[in-house]
C-alpha cells in the first residue's frame, strides 16, 4: 500500500467533502484512511493499493481539492517517496 496524506492550513471547507472527491477520484483503488483538524489545520490520509497512475491521480485530487476551498499551500506528503508536493505545484502546466 502507497501512503499519501495531505496536510493543510485552517480553511473553510468539510472533510466529508475532501472525502467523497477521494471515494470518487480513487475508486477501488484506495480508500481515506484517517482524517483531522486542529488549530493550525488538518490532514487527510489516503491508502492507495490498487494500480493507479499515481502524477495523474494527485493532479486530479489536487485540482478537486482546490476547488473545494482547500488552499494551494496545502501538502501531499508521499510517504513511500518521502517527497512533498504543493497542491498549487501540481496544477502549474508543464513548460
Amino acid at each position: 500500500m502507497r501512503d499519501v496524506f495531505l496536510y493543510f492550513p485552517e480553511a473553510d471547507f468539510a472533510l466529508d467533502d475532501l472525502e467523497e472527491i477521494v471515494e470518487r477520484e480513487v475508486g477501488d483503488a484506495g480508500e481515506v484512511t484517517g482524517s483531522g483538524i486542529g488549530q493550525t489545520g488538518g490532514n487527510l490520509d489516503i491508502g492507495i493499493w490498487g494500480e493507479v497512475d499515481l502524477p495523474a491521480l494527485l493532479k486530479t485530487l489536487a485540482e478537486e481539492f482546490v476547488a473545494a476551498g482547500v488552499p494551494g499551500e496545502a501538502v501531499f506528503h508521499l510517504v513511500d517517496e518521502d517527497r512533498r508536493v504543493t497542491l498549487m505545484s501540481l496544477l502549474i502546466p508543464a513548460p
